[in-house]
């Protein structure tokens, strides 16, 4: 059986995986703004890609506690995808959190 020291390195160890993958997400995000996209077919699946980094990123800080974070990286998806399942679970969860349940409803 672990001990309590034992639980709080994984704890720290996982914290830093959160903050590894926010950085790539980060970085990601980044190059996609350098990116010109101009047939219909790539500008889809460049959305489809920015709104995963996005979500992905909302994901990170959720399990952060950012929770301010988590709802201005929703609603960011929400605003060209109202019907984000991710995005509106994501932003719930955070607005819940933070007893603001008229982010509940912000689009």
């Amino acid at each position: 059986m672990g001990s309590l020291k034992e639980c709080e390195n994984l704890k720290e160890e996982l914290r830093g995986e959160v903050d590894e993958a926010l950085e790539k997400y980060r970085f990601a995000g980044v190059f996609l703004t350098c990116l010109e996209v101009k047939k219909e077919d790539d500008k889809v699946a460049f959305f489809a890609l920015a709104s995963n980094i996005t979500l992905n990123m909302a994901m990170c800080f959720l399990k952060k506690k950012e929770l301010l974070q988590v709802g201005q990286l929703c609603t960011m998806v929400l605003n060209f995808d109202s019907q984000n399942v991710k995005a509106l679970f994501r932003r719930s969860l955070a607005a819940i959190e933070l007893g603001r349940h008229d982010l509940l409803s912000e689009i």
